[in-house]
């Protein structure tokens, strides 16, 4: 499973239907590295690989399709994923403290409840000492579904880290942790504003 820290956890929009990557499409993250072609990739001014920018892009791209792929496998929409794991972790969480745990909304944190909990994924109850509040719990279905999609989350980084050894693993979190907090402090998430 992914460490807390992955930019990667909350996948909010599914990808356009039939928009995939053209076989062309960089995804190497160092010089020489292929994108599947068998064709190392380089810019066309120089020898070095993709912008950063644009690696990035590719990461993300790539493992939001697996990601989406595998959570319409489950029947499960991505963005659910961070709450059911949230939930796990500390159930009875409010509704405000899951928008500002996950950087979601709080109008749209109350509409994924209620399909949540329509789908059996979870309860909502009013908090005992503060009746403004609502308390949000997780099923015994909500629980399997966060199990079958850590199961369908190991296999995707096992893929992604194929041909990495441990000490480069644990560097590469360390690495991208660190430009997350980077970010962080130089940006103003709209999302924790409401």
């Amino acid at each position: 499973m992914f460490p807390s820290h992955s930019p990667f956890l909350a996948s909010r929009r599914a990808p356009s239907r039939g928009g995939g990557l053209s076989s062309g499409s960089p995804s190497g993250l160092f010089p020489g590295s292929s994108c599947g072609s068998g064709t190392p990739y380089t810019s066309a001014e120089s020898s070095f690989p993709a912008a950063p920018d644009h690696t990035m892009f590719q990461i993300f791209r790539l493992y939001f399709m697996r990601n989406y792929a595998a959570m319409e496998h489950l029947e499960v929409h991505p963005g659910q994923a961070p709450v059911l794991a949230l939930l796990c972790a500390r159930d009875g969480c409010t509704q405000k403290e899951i928008a500002e745990q996950l950087l979601i909304r709080p109008p749209t944190v109350a509409v994924m409840m209620k399909r949540m909990e329509k789908n059996g994924l979870l309860t909502r109850r009013q908090d005992e000492k503060d009746a403004r509040s609502m308390r949000v719990y997780i099923t015994d279905n909500g629980r399997k579904m966060h199990t079958d999609i850590v199961a369908a989350r190991k296999k995707m980084e096992a893929d992604m880290f194929r041909g990495f050894t441990d000490e480069e693993k644990a560097a590469w979190w360390r690495l991208v942790a660190h430009m997350c907090a980077n970010l962080r402090e130089e940006t103003r998430d709209p999302a924790c504003s409401d």
